[in-house]
């Protein structure tokens, strides 16, 4: 079964770096990922597809192994078509975050012990095995449901930790070992040669806030992120004067817990929409410099929440210029790639892939991620007008689509180009066909 021809010209940006059979195998490969109801395996996806038969089975698996084509090139394709979304001179706000997928088994590559906040809580981390990725993905509002924003992952790396096991030990020429904020930063890099006029404000949580990501963030990107509530902070140097280096810093400032101990710096009472809900907050705002950020000056609020159910937390951006209101607006948006994270796995099979070698490794899993992020851009572009909710009487107040709906409309699509476009249906089965569609539908 092939997917609808709007989402196949989404997916021929892609063509001019592929040969043209591996073009061919992609199609394939891509419509049996959207079909596919169970694990998201390549014998399961080229099932779904109708390619059995067609070709040999190990074609497939050579797409992802051995074919001649890049996963960076696809991020750098795939985020010219995320930026069609944002106005040339509106800043671009993508969100950095890692994910486990468990896996099982020795011999794959990349596997390791990663901690699970699945299976874990605040007093004891659990770890798993499987493989660890780092995802930046583009945050955006879609039209479809303008008070969401939606996560469109489009760059990944798998980080690879030093406790490997003997069997995934390289051989050959020795690689320099990678913290996951050392590859977000190598991500931001090549973000910023792909696209050097645009401007990008980067949201992510402490792991990815620290002096790893800030001291060599590139130019035309900020970063929105927490801060330690016992942080060393300074205010800007004095003037220089006499001889010898100029100073990086002032005298020391409070840290955020003080901050928000002192009384001599009212609250200030702020509403916001932030995670679907309106609420109250209380701040307090101040300008410092920080040891972990090359001593730039950033912007930082201290938050509490009047009601007492959340401990005080600190914020901080490297724009300056942000309001309290942006800032943490900004960064609730961040949630959005666990969500994604979410969706991905649980209903488009991020986690299933199968493959052990490196190469089908780095491949497969952020395939799948490819196709997520193109489903909702086709649907932002194309099905948003063809969709219809299920009939649940005890649901009526529905109006904003899950991902689940989403896919669901794809897949009805493709079956309705697919019955038109064939030669045995007339104008008097229409009524037949209506009546197929709305079954189809429901397995849909």
């Amino acid at each position: 079964m092939s997917v609808v021809s709007s989402f196949v010209e989404l997916l021929s940006s892609f063509a001019p770096m592929m040969t043209a059979p591996t073009y061919a195998n992609c199609i394939l490969v891509a419509s049996g990922w959207i079909f596919a109801s169970g694990r998201r395996t390549v014998t399961e996806v080229i099932q779904r597809a109708g390619a059995v038969g067609q070709k040999h089975y190990t074609v497939f698996h050579r797409f992802f192994s051995r074919a001649r084509w890049s996963m960076d090139e696809v991020s750098r394709l795939l985020l010219g078509i995320l930026l069609k979304l944002v106005p040339e001179g509106d800043v671009v706000y993508l969100a950095i975050d890692d994910t486990l997928c468990r896996k099982r088994g020795l011999h794959i590559f990349g596997t390791g012990m990663h901690h699970d906040p699945l299976i874990s809580c605040r007093k004891v981390a659990l770890v798993n095995w499987g493989h660890n990725w780092v995802v930046v993905g583009m945050v955006v509002s879609l039209p479809f449901a303008p008070k969401l924003a939606w996560c469109l992952p489009f760059a990944f790396r798998l980080y690879i930790s030093r406790k490997r096991p003997r069997s995934q030990r390289w051989t050959g020429t020795p690689r320099k070992h990678k913290t996951r904020p050392e590859l977000a930063v190598e991500i931001l890099q090549q973000i910023s040669l792909w696209y050097p006029d645009r401007r990008f404000q980067v949201l992510c949580d402490s792991a990815y806030g620290g002096q790893s990501v800030l001291k060599p963030l590139p130019e035309g990107f900020d970063v929105i992120s927490r801060l330690p509530m016992n942080a060393r902070l300074f205010a800007p140097p004095p003037r220089k004067r006499g001889r010898g280096r100029p100073r990086k810093k002032g005298h020391r400032l409070p840290t955020p817990q003080k901050l928000a101990a002192t009384s001599r710096r009212p609250w200030k009472r702020l509403r916001l929409f932030i995670y679907g809900k309106k609420k109250t907050l209380q701040v307090k705002e101040m300008t410092a410099l920080w040891p972990s950020a090359a001593y730039r000056s950033i912007k930082i609020l201290v938050v509490r929440d009047p009601s007492g159910k959340v401990s005080d937390q600190a914020f901080f951006s490297t724009n300056v210029h942000l309001s309290a209101t942006q800032i943490l607006e900004a960064y609730a948006r961040r949630w959005s790639i666990e969500v994604a994270f979410q969706n991905s796995k649980s209903h488009f099979g991020f986690e299933d892939p199968q493959s052990r070698k490196r190469r089908a490794v780095e491949r497969t899993a952020p395939f799948g991620l490819v196709l997520y992020s193109l489903v909702i851009v086709w649907f932002a572009q194309h099905g948003h007008a063809r969709c219809t909710f299920p009939n649940r009487p005890w649901y009526k107040k529905k109006a904003t689509p899950a991902f689940l709906d989403i896919l669901a409309t794809l897949r009805r699509e493709s079956l309705r180009e697919h019955f038109l476009n064939t030669h045995d249906w007339s104008r008097g089965n229409r009524k037949i066909l209506r009546q197929l569609m709305a079954s189809l539908a429901l397995a849909a």
